[in-house]
């Protein structure tokens, strides 16, 4: 049979360009599907990247670059990476000025938002009240378009794809939840049974403030049994990498791991 459309959304702040290729310039995981037999959509969310701002969407900010090389886990502090990180360090701002402004998370952020980066605070559980996403009624669009397929999230993605599921998860071929800032919870469960999911993270969880998630998605994957695969890269032997993996320098074969799992997923 045919391969499955692959639709791929990026975390927040961040556009499309972190599947097109990498900062050193190796194929993107976009490429990398399509040489593995996959058609590839990649989708730039609301309020970011090509998409553009809402008008109205408040004050808008960028992620710190300080910030980013712990909770991303390229290094302990700014120009200081691990000596094992996986990310291309020397090509870091070739990746940074690729970075996407956006709605600042709060009104309290909104003078630091005016600046080039403003701190978000730690990577907790996302499952407090929150408005609708806005990009779910555009994915649900092109599915219905195209037909149903898998998707890719990573990170803040994850929301959109729980508001999909929610809606048709008919639509959904299978979604491979990259470092998910939301995994399927009491709320979500029951619209993921059925919908094959693969979660995949990375190195030094604890040091990036990943704790609660990883958790939450790991018993995730344990509720939803054998329709879910935990993938966690370093008790696979894996270590290194860190929240943009899809720019790291295994970002290949991580992607041809993903292959396999949604060749698994379609027998």
């Amino acid at each position: 049979s045919a391969a499955s459309d692959v639709y791929k959304r990026q975390g927040l702040g961040l556009s499309g360009s972190i599947y097109l290729g990498t900062p050193d310039g190796r194929p993107g995981w976009a490429q990398d599907l399509v040489d593995l037999g996959h058609p590839v959509y990649v989708y730039d969310p609301v309020d970011t990247g090509p998409s553009g701002i809402r008008p109205g969407s408040g004050p808008v900010t960028y992620w710190d670059i300080d910030e980013i090389w712990l909770r991303w886990g390229f290094g302990k502090a700014r120009n200081e990476p691990y000596e094992d990180t996986r990310f291309p360090i020397a090509h870091i701002m070739q990746f940074y000025a690729a970075m996407s402004a956006r709605p600042a998370m709060s009104r309290e952020q909104s003078a630091a938002g005016r600046r080039r980066g403003s701190a978000l605070g730690a990577a907790e559980r996302q499952d407090r009240e929150r408005p609708a996403d806005p990009n779910v009624a555009p994915l649900i669009r092109l599915l219905e378009g195209t037909g149903p397929a898998i998707m890719v999230a990573h990170s803040w993605a994850s929301i959109a794809v729980d508001g999909v599921v929610k809606e048709n998860s008919g639509l959904l071929l299978g979604a491979a939840l990259v470092e998910p800032a939301t995994c399927p919870a009491d709320g979500t469960i029951a619209a993921y049974v059925g919908v094959p999911i693969i979660m995949i993270y990375g190195d030094r969880i604890a040091s990036r403030g990943q704790q609660q998630r990883y958790a939450d998605c790991k018993d995730a994957a344990r509720q939803l049994g054998k329709s879910a695969r935990f993938l966690d890269l370093p008790a696979e032997g894996v270590r290194g990498n860190g929240h943009i993996m899809m720019q790291e320098d295994n970002s290949r074969a991580i992607a041809s791991e993903i292959h396999k799992w949604a060749e698994s997923v379609r027998r």
